[in-house]
């Protein structure tokens, strides 16, 4: 029960960093370091780390893709703008294969 839970809240977490992201149009050159990105959720303290899963989930459905790994910033994946526009206007999130 506590496992499907914590998954629950990483999706809601994953559609909060879509969102907090494709509202700063963070796409292309447009790019933020994963620690920026990851206070930008508006979450406790507690939840970083989940967050940060969520963050590296979002990267391996390919939703995320890295900028420059060496400094550890990340943008929107610009081809999946249609498919993250519906997650956040429906508030649900269907996997893609990943990466």
């Amino acid at each position: 029960m506590e496992k499907q839970e914590n998954t629950q809240l990483i999706e809601s977490l994953m559609i909060r960093v879509l969102k907090a992201m494709h509202s700063r149009r963070i796409y292309g050159s447009n790019h933020k370091q994963f620690e920026i990105v990851m206070r930008s959720c508006s979450v406790g303290s507690d939840q970083l780390g989940l967050v940060k899963e969520a963050i590296e989930r979002l990267l391996k459905f390919g939703y995320v893709l890295w900028y420059d790994k060496g400094r550890k910033a990340i943008q929107l994946n610009k081809k999946l703008s249609g498919e993250i526009d519906r997650i956040i206007r429906e508030n649900k999130f269907i996997y893609l294969n990943p990466i």
